[in-house]
């Protein structure tokens, strides 16, 4: 028995429809900005990454130049914060390096 749609059961068929492929669109959109805007960090971290880096829970701490390190920027002016960063201290000597060298 073949079911046959009814108008208003079609118009919401291709509503719900239109919204997933929207959703969807908006999504991909939004991955492809993230990974544009932040393609240095990325690249940095996957560069890290295979030479044995692991990202460390720090908890909160304020920045100082310290190396790589995902920033909480605050909205009362004071310093950014941290709360995971990559590598130990002997390790973020070597990123100042290479930091150093690109400038």
């Amino acid at each position: 028995m073949v079911q046959s749609f009814t108008p208003s059961g079609a118009i919401l068929y291709n509503i719900k429809r239109r919204f997933i492929l929207e959703a969807v669109l908006y999504i991909l959109l939004g991955w492809s900005v993230l990974f544009a805007t932040n393609s240095d960090f990325f690249n940095t971290v996957e560069e890290l990454k295979a030479q044995g880096h692991e990202w460390e829970y720090t908890g909160k701490k304020f920045w100082n130049n310290e190396g790589p390190a995902i920033l909480i920027e605050s909205y009362k002016g004071t310093k950014p914060r941290y709360y995971w960063k990559i590598g130990q201290d002997n390790q973020i000597s070597i990123w100042r390096k290479n930091e150093e060298t690109k400038n």
